[in-house]
């Protein structure tokens, strides 16, 4: 394949100001949220004297409250805004950047399978970080469309997804996700400077052997996806369990007592099982957002905490009604994979069973209401200044990256823990 073609179509992409200006805002908001635990302190430090977008992405990211696109298993947010942000001012291309930003990534994830190059040990959004970093920072730069090219394949040129099991606290995780954001930024700077890219490298074996597996869709780059498709986070949560949250919520607003329940199942599609099972380790903060049984003890007992970046604790009371949590595959549910990523909790106490099955989710891309779910999710997950930061975010673009840098350049010599 030349990536000429796909490369025209990511130049053309556009969206509406209104929804360019919720995923600024959201992802500001993780930016924020994601600061305050340990693994973005960890980056804070180490970014504080030199270029500031790989942090504020990492940190966004980190935070697992960013925006998401389901069908192609990338959250572009992090990578994208972060690098606009940085080379907007007023630039009249910002809108543009971020929806091609945006459109690169979601492709890349479509073609390499989503959940399916996750369950192979691929993390779809590290391998995608370069290639929306470039995209973004070449159209703000004001490349043409051969400059712009190379950037892209420039950027896709030694991408890699896999980085193994994260280990230890803070996470090494985050260090290679904002290295590979800058990787991306120093693709569209050398573009502009005349170095050259292959750009017939993406081809069908390329896919394959960047997914892990053969059912990769060449196809997928025929397209460029809308901005517009990519959903949110109701908090910060691994996605595959969100609709299990909110589906647990729906049966405690009905007045289901949690001191009463004996045992739950959460049922879902079988790629996402084992990461809901993930076991709960104290040094492990990603296993405290990732395993189900956690996040409906949270819910149950302490909802304040699903707010929580850092999921501090774990706590004893919310382990032992964890253990009566349960993940079981469900057949019936594949069906609507991969563009939702549906949930059936069932709840049992005493003689009484309880079930609700959420398939359309309320923060979903395609929900109503979006907007007022947003600014309440903004005032649950920050203290009120942050939350005042976010009200305002589109006044000024450039004075809102000033006010990022400044959080990660005085970021505090503090002990870290771990």
């Amino acid at each position: 394949m030349n990536l000429q073609s796909w490369v025209e179509l990511l130049w053309n992409a556009a969206a509406s100001p209104e929804i360019i200006q919720l995923h600024i805002r959201d992802t500001v908001a993780a930016f924020l949220a994601g600061s305050r635990t340990n693994d973005g302190r960890a980056l804070m430090q180490l970014h504080r004297d030199g270029t500031k977008e790989p942090a504020v992405a990492a940190i966004a990211r980190l935070s697992e409250c960013d925006d998401i696109h389901l069908a192609s298993c990338i959250t572009p947010g992090s990578a994208v805004i972060p690098v606009a942000l940085a080379f907007a001012k007023d630039n009249p291309e910002l809108q543009r950047a971020i929806s091609a930003g945006y459109a690169a990534g979601m492709g890349l994830g479509r073609a390499i399978g989503g959940v399916k190059a996750l369950a192979h040990g691929v993390w779809p959004t590290l391998l995608a970080a370069p290639l929306m970093a470039a995209v973004t920072a070449s159209l703000l730069r004001g490349h043409d469309r051969e400059r712009f090219a190379y950037a892209v394949a420039l950027a896709l040129a030694g991408a890699n997804g896999r980085i193994g099991r994260p280990q230890g606290n803070p996470s090494e995780r985050w260090f290679y996700f904002a290295d590979a954001v800058a990787r991306g930024m120093r693709a569209a700077e050398a573009a502009g400077q005349g170095l050259c890219g292959d750009l017939s490298l993406v081809s069908e074996e390329w896919l394959a052997s960047q997914a892990g597996h053969d059912d990769t869709d060449m196809g997928a780059l025929e397209s460029a996806p809308s901005i517009v498709q990519v959903g949110f986070k109701p908090f910060p949560i691994a996605r595959q369990g969100a609709n299990a949250v909110v589906a647990f919520q729906r049966l405690l607003s009905r007045g289901l007592d949690p001191r009463r329940i004996d045992r739950v199942e959460v049922s879902v599609p079988g790629v996402n099982t084992a990461l809901l099972k993930r076991p709960i380790a104290a040094e492990d903060r990603l296993s405290r957002i990732a395993n189900v049984g956690y996040q409906l003890a949270c819910a149950a007992l302490a909802p304040e905490r699903l707010y929580d970046a850092e999921r501090a604790g774990p706590h004893e009371t919310l382990m032992e009604f964890a253990e009566r949590v349960s993940v079981i595959t469900a057949n019936d549910l594949e069906s609507a994979m991969p563009h939702r990523w549906p949930a059936r909790v069932t709840a049992v106490a005493g003689s009484d069973r309880f079930e609700e099955t959420i398939i359309d989710a309320p923060f979903d891309w395609d929900a109503s209401n979006l907007p007022a779910l947003l600014r309440e999710k903004w005032q649950k997950l920050l203290n009120p200044e942050d939350a005042a930061l976010i009200a305002g975010a589109s006044s000024s673009y450039s004075e809102l990256w000033q006010v990022l840098e400044r959080r990660v350049t005085m970021a505090s010599n503090e002990k870290l823990e771990g």
